[in-house]
């Protein structure tokens, strides 16, 4: 299994409804291809981190890359992992405005604390992209 993580400037500034379609058209795609992960939105910049078989995620980034809501797409980590980060969301997406969206498992909130960022590169990708707002490389 792989973990990738990756940012990418947004086209654009999306609305709302635009992120939550995204996130839906997400959700049923990664679920479909045994995919899990999280997507942050943030300064006009996204971070996601995607988990799942390899064959999944190479589908799935050529997705994102032809999306073009999506530009300078930045690969900031590729792992093989024996466990997800994200078992339980096909997709989750928070924003700056503190919102997240998911359908059950634990509060995205409580994801995003120092103490899971320990479990992988992923993680602590994810939690330095909140945290400082920008893309990290």
């Amino acid at each position: 299994m792989i973990c990738l993580t990756y940012t990418s400037t947004c086209a654009g500034v999306p609305l709302s409804s635009e992120l939550k379609h995204l996130l839906s058209r997400a959700q049923a795609r990664n679920a479909e291809f045994g995919v899990t992960g999280l997507l942050l939105f943030r300064g006009g910049a996204f971070a996601q981190c995607i988990e799942g078989p390899a064959e999944s995620i190479e589908h799935i980034l050529g997705v994102i890359s032809a999306d073009p809501l999506h530009t300078d797409i930045v690969i900031t980590s590729r792992e093989r992992v024996t466990e997800r980060a994200f078992p339980e969301w096909s997709m989750a997406l928070r924003t700056v405005h503190g919102s997240f969206m998911s359908f059950g498992g634990p509060r995205l909130s409580k994801r995003l604390s120092p103490e899971d960022a320990q479990a992988s590169l992923a993680m602590r990708r994810m939690l330095d992209f909140w945290s400082q707002g920008d893309r990290t490389t």
